[in-house]
């Protein structure tokens, strides 16, 4: 079940990599604003696309409850919260990268 998220995340990664440097390339057509804006915008959805890896940590949690490996009751909370961590870090990241929602907070 998690083997097939680690291809996809490089994928992603080597994408991501793959159009920064073709950015950085290609500066005769854009202003230098625009570089920029187009490069916070890539890097936040690159880092928006990679923050379910934080859901492995639940993974973990889960199964070494379910194979009592650890039986903690803190660790029943853990899954919980990695799950509304990257929920709720969602929002927050796009306030931060996408530059006229940042300076207009």
């Amino acid at each position: 079940v998690i083997a097939p998220f680690l291809p996809c995340y490089l994928v992603i990664l080597a994408v991501g990599h793959r159009l920064l440097s073709t950015l950085a390339n290609e500066t005769a057509h854009m202003s230098g604003r625009t570089r920029n804006a187009h490069k916070e915008i890539i890097q936040g959805l690159l880092i928006q696309s990679c923050l379910p890896v934080v859901d492995f940590i639940a993974i973990g949690a889960y199964l070494m409850m379910q194979l009592q490996i650890v039986n903690a009751v803190s660790l029943g909370f853990a899954t919980h919260m990695c799950g509304e961590f990257v929920v709720s870090i969602n929002p927050l990241i796009s306030l931060y990268f996408v530059r006229t929602y940042r300076l207009s907070v």
